[in-house]
């Protein structure tokens, strides 16, 4: 999360466990997305 949204390691340890799963399941998202088309 930090490296994708730039986010300080503080903030990101801050979030509710399930409120970081979903964030964690945006990235994936977004890494799918980006390598669709390779």
């Amino acid at each position: 999360m930090a490296y994708h949204f730039h986010w300080p390691r503080a903030e990101i340890l801050d979030l509710p466990h399930q409120e970081r799963r979903q964030w964690v399941g945006e990235i994936a998202n977004l890494n799918a997305r980006a390598n669709e088309g390779r």
